[in-house]
């Protein structure tokens, strides 16, 4: 549970994704400011960025992918909503794409002025349910840099 106040963190990317012929690792991070006011979100960003190298029926595939993401929600729940844009080359052949894009912020520890836990844990969920098989992480650190209400 987050308290109120000013909390700043970031988040290592990484992970695969494999999909129909399609197999991709990649690494990256994200970083993250919000605040909370009466256990409510009322301010917040998350940026992201990544890149990653594969295959696709064994031809060779490099992305690279950024996301912006508002945060909301409560003490108990940080959500974030957004986009992401992804951009791959297939031999030589480049292509965008923008989706939506969602992050729950899942603590698994917790002191008045830190929390920790992973990101895509919903991600993982999603991917699974789509039939991707997936094992992208995002373990963030969180830091409260102001405030001093209830933990």
């Amino acid at each position: 549970r987050f308290g109120d106040g000013t909390w700043k963190g970031s988040a290592p990317l990484s992970g695969s994704l494999s999909i129909k012929g399609l197999s991709i690792d990649f690494a990256g991070s994200a970083e993250f400011e919000f605040t909370l006011e009466n256990d409510t979100v009322s301010d917040g960003t998350l940026k992201a960025s990544w890149t990653g190298n594969g295959a696709v029926n064994g031809r060779s595939v490099t992305g690279t992918g950024s996301a912006t993401m508002q945060l909301s929600g409560t003490a108990d729940e940080v959500i974030g909503d957004g986009s992401t844009t992804v951009s791959v080359t297939i031999m030589g052949m480049s292509r965008s794409q923008g989706f939506p894009a969602h992050v729950t912020f899942h603590p698994s520890t917790a002191t008045c002025t830190t929390i920790s836990g992973d990101l895509l844990i919903d991600a993982r969920n999603r991917a699974s349910a789509a039939g991707i098989t997936s094992d992208i992480t995002g373990p963030f650190t969180a830091t409260r840099v102001s405030g001093t209400g209830s933990c």
